[in-house]
């Protein structure tokens, strides 16, 4: 408890200011008008290991509503201190556990700084500034003062609509690393949303949409494919995925040598499809009260087993029914092990809200995260 007072007294008695050129290495991120939430990851990049805690100033916060802090599950608390000089705040973030090897080259997400605010016009954020607090050992701690490259969040005004913008990472620690987020993580985005602007969450998903996104997913740019189904035309936009999907076995086609592009895709064939991607042990062990003797409910089983689905609260899987776009987008996602809560900025849907109980998903679905760093 001793040595804890003391690294929290540290961190939010002390601010250093680094004197690094905003002029010549800034970095600016530009919000959409419609933006209302302005979301910045924040990671420490180290090859130290144990760490107490980082420190970084902010400023150009006045007229914003508010500010917050998300944590990640490598942080324990988080602290904002508001200075009254300049406009500047201090944004603290301070470890979990100090368990990390010393030596290790690694990224650690500390959280979101999220600046909240519903008046229009031009607002500009400036990060600038941060201070790195280690603990050496059991009782004593270092300093560091490594060098963050000064971002500009810049917000265009005129906007009036709502939503929420995350930028590109803020990175700080030890700039001779490389960023590359979590282990190197690197997700591609394997979905899109329609013409209009839409990403239709609620929607249903047609089998030549799945075959393109097994293909996004595992395609590797193959071409020169060709397809047996009567139905499959070479002009039609999914024709190279549902070739790539008849040759790999991913999603095949009806007795009858047909496709069925247009038809929607249920539930039991979304479980067929990924238990097939993945290659998981067929099991016809699950808890679902509906699912019987149903053809699918060895893959279902094999999807229940691999922690991928959980069913409806009833205690049903309701196999027979045509799965939304958000259900087979976070399905897949847990397949793949992506962490939905990492993506990147950029693409956004007009009728997809941050409160939408799939949005993290198909956000991480439709934008990647470090794909084209």
């Amino acid at each position: 408890m001793k040595r804890s007072k003391r690294i929290i007294a540290l961190l939010t008695c002390i601010v250093f200011v680094l004197g690094v050129s905003a002029t010549t290495m800034a970095e600016t991120f530009r919000v959409p008008d419609g933006a209302t939430h302005v979301s910045i990851p924040v990671w420490l990049t180290t090859r130290q290991g144990a760490f107490a805690g980082a420190q970084f100033t902010v400023e150009g916060v006045p007229g914003f509503d508010s500010v917050r802090l998300e944590l990640s599950s490598a942080t324990r608390t988080a602290s904002l201190i508001s200075a009254e000089r300049d406009g500047k705040h201090t944004i603290g973030f301070y470890s979990a556990a100090n368990n990390y090897a010393p030596g290790a080259e690694m990224s650690i997400y500390l959280g979101n700084v999220i600046f909240d605010y519903s008046i229009t016009g031009s607002r500009t954020i400036n990060f600038s500034a941060v201070k790195v607090v280690r603990v050496v050992d059991k009782d004593t701690t270092s300093e560091e003062y490594p060098l963050v490259i000064p971002h500009t969040i810049q917000r265009a005004g005129g906007g009036t609509g709502s939503g929420t913008y995350t930028t590109a990472p803020i990175q700080i620690g030890d700039m001779s690393i490389p960023f590359s987020g979590v282990g190197g993580i690197s997700y591609a985005p394997f979905i899109n949303g329609y013409p209009d602007g839409t990403f239709q969450p609620d929607g249903n998903l047609t089998r030549a949409e799945l075959a393109q996104i097994l293909y996004n997913m595992y395609g590797n740019n193959r071409t020169g494919l060709s397809t047996t189904y009567t139905d499959v035309q070479s002009s039609q936009w999914f024709h190279g995925a549902v070739a790539f999907c008849q040759d790999s076995g991913y999603l095949i086609g009806y007795p009858d040598g047909t496709f069925l592009p247009n038809q929607r895709v249920t539930r039991a064939e979304l479980s067929t499809a990924i238990t097939r991607l993945k290659s998981l042990t067929l099991t016809a062990t699950h808890p679902f009260s509906d699912v019987g003797n149903h053809w699918g409910r060895e893959y279902i089983g094999a999807l229940f087993q691999a922690g991928n689905i959980s069913g409806y609260p009833d205690g049903s899987f309701r196999p027979n029914n045509d799965i939304t776009r958000a259900e087979a987008v976070t399905i897949i996602c847990r397949a793949e092990n992506r962490d939905q809560s990492l993506f990147d900025s950029g693409r956004t849907f007009t009728d997809l809200s941050t409160s939408h109980w799939a949005y993290q998903y198909i956000m991480n679905a439709a934008n990647g995260y470090n794909y084209n760093n």
